[in-house]
């Protein structure tokens, strides 16, 4: 029986390498994937004892992605905090649209396979990969037997024992980084859209692009580290300080003064005049009184680990460290490096080193030292083969980085043969001996009281130096004879009292900021450079003349601002304490729930406390940036709107003009009635683009809606006292209403603002009970039932045209759960203390019309209109039978109690439920009832 065995790699490059080497000379048979990237190899060979018939393919990284459920992935969608509360908002995980080619390939070749082997790369990132694509190929086969193969560098020896010594996959490992993955999802998300809206007021960039202020939990804190030294810098205090200078004839040695400098003025020159008045006494001469000679080793290096590469390849080959990543990742898939992600600095003793040195015997430059590693030592050449140092870091998975095969002919690029050439001089260093040399230490006296040193180095045995250059440089320091000699005199050539002054610190390199990441914990060995880039990616933080890193003015905001408002986002503790508990996860000390809940816990508390204090980040970033102005956009409208502070008219403007009758002209509804009522009544439509009213005396912009038709209203706030704006989706006709001010800063009392809001704020949030715009549910009444639908809060609602109602609260467009009171029974809702026993709901009090109710008919019910039922004698007495509700709880079949399946279609007259659009987001207005223009009972969508 011949096993079908379909084998994935993680890209489609290592798929071709690992089945060129496991083919083993054997006929390779190639076809397409549905994928054109992902193509697939199939040949045979021996597995576990079995003749089997091996599929190679691949994926390209990642096969899954991660996001919000739909109903909260727009930004207005919800509070960002809500994205901080698993109770709330769920995180999905979907093979996105680009990669369901591979995914349907994926399934169509295992339901033809026997086994599944996974050859993902050997880190945590490539273990949650192996499990998402196991669970793809689980689609299409449900009994297929999923094995691991684990390997670290692409050469015969290493797969071929991956192939005997097939595992399973570590779901531990996995549930980790799906853990890191939602949280920095969950957090990413909610402070970008707060961070992003409450900033929108400052011009951050330029006026063509769109500024999104970003937030990552690893790229805060990398942040934090540039400006906290670019702070040290800022606030360096210089201190002058002064310094003996010594120079004898005839000698070029360097002298240091014994005191190294003294901060006190008076105290220097003192010792200055009574130095040099004793050594004019002595004929300005100096004395040796010391001579000390030692052997020194300088030590070879340690085997390579990834964070090592990375600061080697910014310092010394001035190369990225995500540049470095790309190299080294590519060299890798080609078998020329072993697995270039690995925190090990340790070779185990079953590798065979010396197999890896010979390889390196034929290369022109650093062959004949790998040579001489080889040969037996002698008298002449005391180079020899030594088994590397060993580091305190092992992974467990990975051994250091080392060549694992000779260099080719040609290389792809320059960084790729500099990156080889220091990988391959690394390992040789490190196999090698340590470099001796001769140091000379000698102490000369000036006077009676004054001594310098000066020191020389005489290298006795290059070692390992040899093989490292030009990265490592040892050189001699020649020592004049005369000054090997205790008590011998020499002649003063010079001797100066010299005022310097003390330096800040340098704004920290690429390497600096890679070793500061790796210790506080910022990130892992194989995403350090990412972030590094992130941060350059968004302008946070610049590479200046020199290499060094230096905040941007919005970099150095964001920092302050959190700061100052006690958080510390950008300090490195609170992430290095969540990659802590996530290693726990892989020792089963925590479970993945408990680390998100403690991590979110934590984001929530300090998202609260800086909305609380968003003044302070207006404040911080107002002293940096302009406010946002449109006094340089195109005018769509003069005179639009009427300003609440000086009661003159704002101007409508767009941030790009428009031209004839494409996208962004102003039309008018009246449809060539009259300039005069085009005027009064003018619809504006200038989807995607930013458009603001401007108030010249003011000298004050106020954003507006971007999308939808725009018209103003003769209604005027009473907050603000700003004449409001209506905004009509032109899809869905759907219409709500709009105050510019409260939009832009939205009232703080409760009374108008029960959600809190901080943006976005729209009439049909506010509950000013003196304003008949104001549709918002008031605090208390915005949770009186579980939606049946979607689980999330229900409020009890009325509409501008008097309808009552209870909604979920997730909006239009996400959940369209709604019951309608029968409009001409009941005229008035309350809530009661307490709540429903059975199914949680509150209590509510429902008064009915005195007009409506026959004799004997209650005039007000107290209790869960879902489960009492006494309400529904109460509907049934006022001839409202078809308005019964049904029980709310989650999960239950919807449908009336009729058993009609989608509800009832219900009676009642008037305007109906007109649902609310957000910057043309929903999905319209419900269809009218039986007798009125709108629609009144309960509506189940299935």
């Amino acid at each position: 029986m011949v096993l079908r065995v379909l084998n994935v790699a993680e890209k489609p490059s290592a798929a071709k390498e690992i089945a060129n080497v496991l083919k083993a000379g054997q006929q390779c048979e190639t076809r397409p994937g549905l994928s054109r990237f992902n193509q697939i190899y199939d040949f045979d060979m021996n597995l576990a004892g079995n003749r089997a018939r091996m599929s190679f393919t691949s994926v390209l990284g990642h096969l899954k992605g991660t996001d919000f459920e739909d109903r909260v992935r727009k930004w207005g969608s919800c509070d960002p905090v809500d994205l901080l509360d698993r109770s709330r908002t769920k995180v999905e995980w979907f093979v996105p649209e680009d990669k369901q080619p591979i995914a349907e390939t994926l399934r169509r070749e295992s339901r033809r396979a026997d086994w599944l082997v996974l050859w993902l790369d050997c880190d945590s990132e490539g273990e949650k990969i192996a499990f998402d694509v196991a669970d793809v190929c689980k689609q299409g086969k449900p009994s297929i037997v999923v094995r691991r193969a684990r390997f670290s560098a692409m050469t015969h020896g290493d797969l071929f024992r991956a192939v005997a010594q097939l595992g399973e996959p570590n779901e531990r490992v996995a549930q980790m980084v799906s853990t890191r993955q939602e949280i920095d999802l969950r957090a990413g998300s909610a402070y970008t859209r707060f961070l992003t809206i409450q900033l929108e007021k400052f011009s951050l960039v330029g006026d063509d692009e769109r500024q999104i202020v970003s937030y990552g939990p690893c790229q805060f804190p990398t942040l934090g580290l540039v400006v906290d030294r670019w702070l040290k810098i800022q606030n360096f205090v210089r201190r002058p300080f002064w310094v003996f200078d010594l120079f004898v004839k005839d000698c070029k040695v360097q002298f240091d003064w014994a005191r190294k400098h003294l901060f006190d003025e008076y105290t220097s020159m003192a010792l200055y005049e009574l130095c040099i008045e004793e050594a004019e006494q002595d004929g300005m001469m100096v004395s040796v009184t010391r001579v000390d000679k030692r052997m020194k080793n300088r030590w070879r290096p340690l085997p390579l680990s990834t964070v090592e590469l990375q600061k080697v390849a910014s310092r010394s080959l001035r190369i990225s460290s995500h540049r470095a990543m790309e190299v080294a990742e590519s060299l890798y898939n080609k078998g020329l490096i072993s697995y270039p992600r690995t925190e090990t600095d340790r070779f185990d003793k079953s590798y065979n080193l010396r197999d890896l040195v010979g390889k390196q015997v034929g290369h022109l430059d650093w062959g004949p030292f790998a040579s001489r590693l080889l040969s037996p030592p002698s008298e002449e050449d005391a180079l020899a083969f030594t088994w590397p140092r060993s580091g305190s870091n092992d992974d467990g998975a990975h051994p250091p980085i080392h060549p694992t095969d000779v260099a080719p002919a040609r290389f792809e690029s320059t960084d790729h043969q500099k990156i080889y050439e220091y990988i391959t001089k690394r390992f040789l260093a490190a196999c090698s001996i340590e470099a001796r040399a001769s140091e000379t230490r000698v102490e000369v006296r000036a006077g009676t009281s004054e001594f310098f040193t000066a020191r020389g180095l005489i290298i006795e045995e290059k070692g390992y130096l040899e093989v490292m250059y030009p990265f490592e440089k040892w050189t001699d320091k020649d020592m004049p004879v005369a000054l090997l000699h205790v008590n011998a005199k020499l002649l003063i050539d010079s001797l100066m009292l010299r005022q310097s002054q003390t330096q800040p610190p340098p704004l920290l390199q690429e390497s600096d900021l890679i070793a500061l990441m790796d210790h506080h914990g910022i990130g892992t060995d194989a995403t350090i450079a990412e972030h590094i880039k992130k941060v350059l990616d968004r302008s946070y933080v610049e590479k200046v003349r020199g290499g060094g890193f230096s905040p941007t003015q919005i970099g150095q905001a964001l920092v302050i601002a959190h700061e100052q408002c006690q958080l510390h986002l950008a300090r490195p503790d609170m992430r290095a304490k969540q990659e802590r508990q996530l290693k726990q996860i892989l020792t089963s000390e925590m479970e993945p729930a408990d680390v998100l809940t403690n991590a979110l816990s934590e984001y929530q508390s300090k998202f609260r406390h800086l909305r609380q204090n968003r003044d302070v980040l207006d404040t911080v970033f107002s002293e940096r940036f302009q406010a946002v102005t449109a006094r340089t956009w195109a005018t769509l409208i003069p005179q639009f709107s009427r300003c609440g502070a000086c009661s003159q008219l704002m101007d409508l403007k767009c941030s790009h003009s428009s031209n004839g009758g494409g996208r962004g002209q102003a039309t008018s509804r009246g449809h060539g009635r009259g300039r005069r009522r085009a005027q009064a009544h003018a619809s504006v439509r200038q989807e995607g683009a930013d458009r603001a009213l401007d108030c010249i005396p003011c000298n004050k912009t106020l954003k507006v809606p971007r999308n939808g038709n725009l018209e103003r209203s003769q209604h005027e706030c009473p907050i603000c006292r700003y004449q409001v704006i209506s905004v009509t989706n032109s899809t869905s006709n759907s219409t709500h209403t709009v105050c510019p001010m409260c939009m832009n800063n939205p009232p703080p009392e409760p009374g108008f603002n029960p959600e809190g809001k901080t943006s976005e704020f729209r009439c049909f949030n506010c509950t000013n009970s003196q304003c008949r715009l104001a549709r918002g549910t008031p605090a208390g009444l915005s949770d009186v039932a579980k939606c049946p639908k979607c689980g999330r809060p229900c409020a009890l609602r009325e509409t501008s045209s008097g309808s009552r109602l209870v909604s979920c609260t997730a909006g239009r467009g996400n959940c369209d759960f709604v019951y309608f009171f029968p409009r001409n029974s009941v005229e008035r809702l309350g809530r009661a203390n307490g709540s429903c026993e059975r199914c949680g709901s509150a209590v509510l009090e429902v008064f009915f019309s005195s007009a409506a109710r026959p004799p004997g008919a209650p005039q007000c019910f107290k209790g869960c209109i879902w489960c009492d039922s006494r309400y529904e004698s109460a509907l049934r007495a006022l001839g409202e039978d078809r308005d019964v509700p049904r029980h709310p709880n989650p999960g239950s079949r919807f449908g009336g109690r009729r058993g009609r399946g989608q509800g009832y279609n219900l009676r009642g007259g008037g305007h109906g439920f007109s649902g609310v659009d957000i910057e043309g987001r929903g999905r319209g207005g419900v269809r009218g009832g039986q007798h009125g223009r709108g629609q009144s009972g309960i509506r189940f969508p299935r």
